[in-house]
């Protein structure tokens, strides 16, 4: 955060519940503070830069289940409960 000036926007794109927000933070003193939010979408990387993701089920009831998206992960927690996307 120290990076960033009196005056900047910091904007991180964030999933959640399936949908991508474009989230703008400002500074506040010492902390950051959304002062924006919008819907928007992402082209995912795609050759050597892509990164794969993958579904780890941690409540496997038929039509119960319950999954947790993991990015990045190079191996899964536990392979016989997860799938990739």
């Amino acid at each position: 955060m120290h990076q960033l000036n009196d005056q900047g926007r910091l904007v991180v794109p964030l999933r959640t519940r399936g949908m991508t927000r474009s989230i703008a933070f400002v500074r506040d003193d010492h902390r950051l503070v959304s002062d924006g939010v919008e819907l928007c979408g992402f082209v995912p990387m795609q050759g050597a830069g892509e990164s794969r993701m993958r579904v780890a089920l941690i409540h496997d009831v038929r039509d119960e289940e319950i999954g947790m998206r993991l990015d990045d992960l190079p191996e899964p927690p536990h392979a016989t409960s997860c799938r990739s996307l």
